[in-house]
């Protein structure tokens, strides 16, 4: 008989589609892989943000009332919070982690240096992965975003190391069967995901490089290319989070208006796991999925279907390259883009794309690897 554990369950459960299905995903291997039976408790993280709660000692008394504290997954490491006393979004300091009595789990965190990494933040954050690597009451597994170059890179071979790697939860998820009327009027659809946020970040323009602007517009052509050589294709866009829908407007007003009436749709925003899982439904049919997002692309790369990442932030290049898949992932930022988009789509549209069970059956192997390191660090716990 399995062994039950509660426990507090840290990351973003509202707000983004993404962190649902990694949540979900993750939770479906930990039930097939692990001694334990875990009983979630959520804290949305984001609770954190909004200055709702913090990380003190009032935390430490409510995470201490549970056999185990999860965190993750997300990309709670990033390297650039300066008001943070760890240099990262998970500020716990060393202090407070010598009160915290049960076993803590980072899971499935990515570590993103995307926006900087101020001198003062890579202090703190090393002196935090010192403290919680020397103590066996912490395991840390970060996600195949790039994350352990990125800790390479910055702290060292050490850190790089000494950390796990796990494939993310979003990879195996399985989304319900649902009624979806934006899939009606058409049997082939290229659904996609463009993200509103970050766009200064995304889109820095200057001489050969793309304003978001300038995306949008050639972004548009492609588009308007692959229906004009496609008639039977209709295309879904997909929002993520409430600010997708400032680009994926951008991009419509830049077709021809007989297209964007007849052949485009576009999915209504909804959070929580019943939204996510409703919304990755839209992913799990499509022909072809066209994404920015990270879960944009690692969901339907789990569920086999075509998929191809609009690079325009770091970690998206760096997941394809470490599914040794970077010939699929686009560098949007560039002026010209369009030509080898509407190539590689083409190519997947016509049914010569990567075989995703493969892909899959790969990460089902690391995971299990990863998943028994982790059951024997619980086994040492309890």
């Amino acid at each position: 008989m399995l062994r039950h554990l509660k426990v507090l369950h840290l990351a973003s459960f509202s707000g983004n589609i993404g962190d649902n299905a990694n949540h979900a995903g993750a939770r479906a291997q930990f039930a097939q892989n692990l001694s334990f039976q875990l009983n979630f408790t959520e804290l949305e993280i984001r609770e954190f943000y909004w200055k709702q709660r913090f990380f003190d000692d009032d935390f430490i008394s409510y995470a201490n009332q549970f056999d185990l504290l999860l965190i993750g997954g997300g990309n709670y490491f990033e390297l650039w919070v300066e008001s943070s006393r760890t240099g990262c979004s998970i500020d716990l300091p060393p202090e407070l982690l010598a009160k915290i009595r049960c076993p803590v789990l980072f899971y499935g965190l990515g570590v993103d240096a995307g926006q900087g990494v101020p001198d003062i933040c890579l202090q703190r954050f090393r002196a935090f992965m010192d403290c919680i690597l020397a103590d066996d009451r912490f395991f840390v597994a970060v996600r195949n975003d790039g994350a352990v170059d990125t800790l390479e890179k910055y702290l060292g071979e050490y850190y790089s190391r000494a950390v796990s790697a796990v494939p993310d939860g979003g990879f195996f998820v399985t989304p319900a069967a649902h009624s979806l009327p934006e899939l009606e009027n058409s049997p082939r659809n290229i659904v996609i995901n463009l993200a509103g946020d970050m766009l200064d970040t995304r889109f820095k323009g200057g001489q050969n490089f793309l304003s978001a602007e300038g995306f949008f517009k050639e972004f548009a052509g492609c588009l308007e290319q692959l229906l004009t050589a496609n008639h039977d294709l209709n295309l879904v866009f997909v929002p993520h989070i409430f600010r997708d829908y400032a680009p994926i407007s951008s991009v419509i007003e830049f077709l021809p208006d007989n297209l964007r009436r007849r052949r485009v749709a576009v999915a209504p925003y909804l959070v929580g796991t019943v939204g996510g899982d409703r919304q990755f439904s839209l992913y799990q049919q499509a022909s072809l999925v066209l994404a920015m997002r990270f879960h944009a692309n690692v969901c339907p790369l789990g569920m086999g279907v075509p998929t191809l990442g609009l690079v325009c932030y770091p970690q998206i290049s760096h997941l394809y390259r470490e599914l040794n898949l970077s010939a699929l992932a686009v560098d949007v930022t560039a002026a010209g883009f369009s030509a080898t988009l509407f190539d590689q789509s083409q190519l997947a549209l016509s049914g010569q794309h990567v075989d995703g069970h493969v892909i899959t059956a790969a990460l089902l192997s690391n995971i299990k690897a990863t998943h028994k390191k982790i059951d024997a660090w619980l086994l040492r716990q309890f």
